[in-house]
């Protein structure tokens, strides 16, 4: 696994998590509580790869979605999830979405 540092986005303006999870290899949310989660919809938006804790309707959302891993609470899985999605390709991710209408097409054909 390559070297990893975590960024926690507190503190940081609008404009800079904008930057942020653009740049970023992943994006991960261990969230015990959460009802419909913003963040993870946010970076797959960015093509960033998101690993997050069954929360929520997180895996109803993003059932099927590549570079998208769901991980239960154990450290080694949530590492595992995370080695996975940094090595996901981030430009397959982002072709996805731009040129097949995304994942969240309102009016699919």
């Amino acid at each position: 696994m390559k070297d990893v540092t975590l960024l926690e986005l507190d503190g940081y303006s609008r404009e800079e998590v904008v930057l942020l999870m653009n740049a970023v290899d992943c994006g991960l949310l261990t969230s015990i509580r959460e009802g419909s989660p913003q963040f993870t919809k946010e970076l797959l938006s960015c093509g960033t790869p998101v690993v997050s804790t069954n929360v929520g309707d997180v895996a109803e959302q993003f059932e099927g979605v590549e570079g998208v891993y769901i991980s239960n609470f154990d450290a080694k899985d949530v590492a595992d999830k995370v080695n996975l999605a940094i090595k996901y390709d981030k430009v397959k991710l982002i072709a996805k979405l731009k040129f097949d209408g995304g994942y969240y097409n309102e009016n699919p054909q």
